[in-house]
């Protein structure tokens, strides 16, 4: 019998311990979870934008990739500016919130954890060719009770339905003055670019694109007058490589 109760105090003993602990040291603090929260959403988010090469524009950038809830926090943008292209980067400012409610402990002598809330600003900057970043920023005064701006995302001009039809007419037709005139009338010069080389073999080689969203046909016209897509890695057309060229079939990368 005295052994009986030896045991059951010592296996007793570190359970009333650490029930000691749990109400000395009180529930979590929901406030500094909710902290937490915001912080690692917006590092999974800048880990999930990762590398960036797409030409758009701040506010499409805001709307698409930076409105909503990402993890388990609310991504607000509150200001945007640049645009993503060659040599230039996109900003946007996103308030980011988080929300703990209130949680019992669910075991004997767990902690639990009170409600709370935590809301921060970060400057995401997007560069043409290189990693997302976010850094904190002050958010701006008043803004709990400011109407924010809804961000609308702009959709890109893209190559048209027939523009490869476009292109063959123009090669083949003896009628038109020249292919390249054609083309450039076709496709005009503030949306699209258009190059139109003769190679050595005798070959008209035609590329037509739509910078903005990545948009290209690459058309290679044989000396026998039969048209032909030579076909190309996607990636070579992005910002900072080849793009849109007629060198993707007469000087491709390596």
């Amino acid at each position: 019998m005295v052994l009986v109760v030896i045991l059951v105090g010592v296996l007793a003993a570190p359970v009333a311990l650490f029930s000691v602990f749990g109400a000395v040291l009180g529930p979590g603090d929901g406030n500094r979870i909710a902290l937490d929260i915001v912080e690692r959403s917006v590092a999974a988010r800048v880990d999930r934008l990762g590398y960036w090469h797409e030409q758009t524009d701040a506010e499409t950038v805001a709307a698409e990739r930076l409105s909503g809830t990402f993890g388990a926090a609310e991504f607000t943008p509150i200001a945007w500016s640049g645009r993503v292209a060659l040599g230039q980067a996109a900003t946007v400012d996103v308030l980011v919130r988080s929300r703990v409610d209130a949680r019992a402990p669910a075991t004997f002598g767990e902690r639990g954890t009170t409600a709370g809330s935590a809301a921060a600003c970060y400057r995401f900057t997007f560069p043409s060719t290189d990693f997302v970043g976010a850094d904190p920023i002050d958010c701006p005064p008043g803004l709990a009770a400011a109407t924010l701006p809804t961000p609308t995302p702009t959709v890109p001009p893209r190559l048209p339905d027939d523009a490869r039809e476009v292109i063959a007419d123009i090669l083949t037709d003896p009628s038109a003055e020249t292919a390249e005139q054609s083309l450039r009338s076709a496709f005009p010069a503030t949306v699209f670019t258009v190059e139109l080389v003769t190679t050595g073999a005798g070959e008209r080689v035609v590329a037509v694109g739509a910078p903005a969203s990545n948009d290209c046909i690459l058309i290679v016209e044989r000396d026998d007058g039969t048209l032909d897509e030579p076909g190309f890695d996607p990636v070579w057309i992005l910002p900072g490589e080849t793009g849109c060229a007629t060198s993707l079939y007469t000087d491709p990368p390596l």
